[in-house]
């Protein structure tokens, strides 16, 4: 449920030039701060921190890895989209991106909260696309 409102639906595309792929969240809560990024995993492929950029808009992009060093974090405000480019190779990230025109493609994203906040909300949730 958490997942289906803020994933972007139909966000997860290869990026120009075969440089990985990404997609969009939208932040349709509350305003939130997002502390750390540790991984994305998208199939079989595991995407760690340092391979991840985060787009804010505007011309502000920033590295992944950087959140949580020395504080570092992102405000996201209610409205205010978040785009993930992943910088995993295009061709292995290609033949997941185009399923049979019938096939429903699943993405699954684990949201918890920082260490010592307590337990996650909930399961892991699932986006459908």
């Amino acid at each position: 449920m958490l997942l289906k409102l803020l994933y972007t639906r139909g966000s997860l595309h290869n990026q120009p030039d075969g440089n990985g792929v990404a997609f969009s969240i939208k932040n349709r809560l509350d305003t939130v701060r997002l502390t750390s990024v540790q991984q994305v995993q998208l199939g079989a492929v595991t995407v760690p921190a340092d391979h991840i950029r985060l787009d804010l808009g505007g011309g502000d992009v920033r590295r992944a890895s950087a959140l949580g060093a020395e504080g570092q974090a992102v405000d996201l405000p209610v409205g205010q989209a978040l785009t993930f480019l992943l910088d995993t190779p295009a061709p292995a990230a290609q033949s997941r991106l185009r399923p049979p025109p019938s096939a429903r493609q699943r993405h699954r994203c684990q949201i918890a909260p920082a260490a010592g906040a307590g337990p996650p909300p909930g399961p892991a949730y699932r986006a459908k696309t």
